[in-house]
């Protein structure tokens, strides 16, 4: 229930920010200059053999240093519940809280109208979980690779909305420290 407050107001941003950037919609979008980008993303974590399926929000702030070069570093979290049934934590159903920053690397292929860019991502991102077993609290810190691919669609010079999907992995890590992550964005670039 706790992700409902979440992912309900990111939403309606995502909506509102959509519209009024249609609303104002200018001719010809270009990347001839750095610029700077904000946004907030809604993030869809898909359930594992270990994870449920969850819910989170990111506040991201980049750049963009041409048309196919930027970067970009977030902060997000997400609440969800995990189930292992290993060795160590039998039959325990367990809830945890995720909190974790990255930084991307992003490269972009603008197509023919400068309306859409196909992205590609590249970065390195660290979560901090703390979950409870039963009575007992703990905590991991994992840093990991981050790879991922999506779209971007800019409704004029300022407004964008984007979905993409990443995949996180910690060398040495169980299947468990791994994700997979689907993100809607809205960006405001200036």
């Amino acid at each position: 229930m706790r992700n409902i407050k979440i992912v309900a107001p990111l939403a309606a941003l995502l909506v509102a920010f959509a519209g009024a950037s249609h609303a104002s919609a200018s001719k010809e979008v270009t990347h001839d200059k750095v610029s700077y980008n904000v946004g907030l993303e809604a993030a869809f974590y898909p359930s594992t053999n270990t994870l449920t399926s969850s819910y989170g929000g990111t506040v991201l702030a980049g750049l963009r240093l041409n048309q196919n070069l930027g970067f970009e570093l977030g902060i997000g979290s997400t609440s969800h519940s995990k189930n292992y049934t290993n060795m160590y934590y039998y039959h325990s159903t367990n809830v945890g809280k995720t909190k974790g920053a990255y930084i991307d690397m992003l490269g972009f292929l603008p197509t023919n109208n400068n309306k859409v860019d196909v992205i590609g991502a590249l970065g390195v991102g660290t979560e901090c979980i703390r979950v409870k077993f039963d009575s007992n609290s703990h905590k991991y810190r994992r840093t990991g690779v981050r790879i991922g691919g999506g779209a971007q669609y800019h409704f004029n010079q300022n407004w964008a909305v984007r979905g993409m999907g990443r995949y996180q992995v910690t060398p040495g890590a169980a299947a468990h420290l791994r994700n997979i992550n689907l993100t809607l964005a809205a960006i405001y670039s200036f």
